[in-house]
């Protein structure tokens, strides 16, 4: 049996930063039984493991870890910030019955009646579509709008992004000549759009279409509503550590799959796992460089990985930091893991490189919530 060590085991806390962390880590990592690993080929990734209990207290977080600039997880039955966020319990619900088939099934988790009363506030919306079939169910998606009741903030917001004009006899070449250009979309529209293709992605089921995966990527939480942002209350754990300053925040709420590129944050990442499982793959900064700066000088380009850009989401950039951090060939030196399961969170010192995964069946809602912090 591998062994099983945190980065605060008494013995472990002492070694230097430039030793690789990989070392001190499981050789194991399994996901909550019954969770597909879809998208995650790749296997004996060394995983870092919750501390126990007693190191998760403000001083034990300020100095053996924030202050050396090491990662922890913390686990939610183990003392976990993220298991006190009203949000756990007040964004989300069980279906009693959700419809399976052999190979899929519906979505187990959807938003709660709280966070859908909210339905007004503008986000910014990310949608991956490579694949033909993929785009199929964006546009049958546009079509259901005018059969349904007219909303006009939806079908305004989704025209601008598609380009998308009148439709004329059902023939609407402008947007399927869009989408057929390009595989990734970000556009602003109403937080109800959210729910409304969650439920749509039933019908693409039943009609053994592709279901549209539908990402809110980086909103601030300060742009909801202040109910919702009571729900996310700044950790206690981070008042105390630094100068105590919160330099930004962000909800991550998306249908599975959702995907982040290896990128790395100017500021130390306090990161909460609020419902479904997240995969995050990390580097040491020295070591994300490398694989950075190589995949970089491979495409003849000079991004410094800290931004969100379009290119990084699909194309040929998309692939190769895909392909370097999740892909089936032998994993660059220094890679590890961690799986964050709802309650969970995790600290991401400043200058780490990470990529993050959805892990769950299609269609299931999967929220995270983040604290950049200094």
């Amino acid at each position: 049996m591998s062994k099983v060590l945190s980065t605060f085991s008494p013995w472990s806390r002492h070694i230097s930063k430039t030793v690789p962390l990989c070392r001190y880590f499981s050789q194991t990592v399994s996901p909550r039984k019954g969770i597909p690993r879809k998208g995650i080929p790749r296997k004996g990734i060394p995983r870092l493991v919750a501390v126990a209990e007693e190191y998760t207290t403000t001083e034990a977080f300020r100095t053996r870890s924030f202050e050396l600039e090491k990662p922890v997880v913390f686990a939610k039955d183990q003392g976990s910030p993220a298991a006190n966020l009203p949000a756990l319990e007040n964004w989300f619900m069980d279906e009693e019955e959700p419809y399976h088939t052999a190979n899929t099934r519906t979505p187990r988790q959807p938003l709660s009646r709280h966070f859908r009363r909210f339905r007004n506030p503008m986000v910014t919306y990310e949608i991956y579509a490579p694949s033909q079939k993929q785009k199929d169910s964006l546009i049958m998606f546009r079509d259901s709008l005018d059969r349904d009741v007219h909303d006009d903030a939806i079908v305004r917001s989704w025209d601008n992004c598609f380009n998308q004009e009148a439709v004329v006899d059902g023939v609407v070449d402008e947007t399927v000549n869009n989408i057929a250009n390009r595989d990734f979309y970000r556009f602003t529209a109403p937080l109800r759009l959210f729910n409304k293709i969650y439920h749509f992605n039933k019908v693409l089921l039943s009609m053994g279409l592709p279901r549209i995966s539908l990402y809110i990527a980086q909103c601030s939480i300060e742009d909801l509503p202040k109910d919702l942002q009571d729900d996310l209350p700044t950790p206690k754990i981070l008042k105390f550590v630094g100068k105590g300053d919160i330099y930004g925040t962000s909800i991550w709420l998306g249908l599975v799959p959702t995907y982040t590129p290896l990128h790395r944050d100017p500021n130390p990442n306090f990161f909460c796992q609020l419902s479904g499982d997240k995969v995050l793959r990390l580097m040491l900064p020295k070591a994300g460089q490398a694989l950075f700066g190589e995949m970089q000088a491979k495409m003849e380009k000079t991004d410094n990985g800290r931004l969100r850009t379009e290119d990084m989401m699909q194309g040929e950039e998309r692939e190769k930091l895909h392909d370097a951090v999740w892909g089936d060939n032998e994993a660059p030196a220094g890679l590890f893991e961690v799986v964050l399961e709802p309650g969970d969170s995790m600290f991401i010192p400043a200058g780490y490189w990470h990529s993050v995964k959805s892990v769950g069946w299609d269609g299931e809602v999967n929220c995270s919530a983040n604290w950049w912090f200094r």
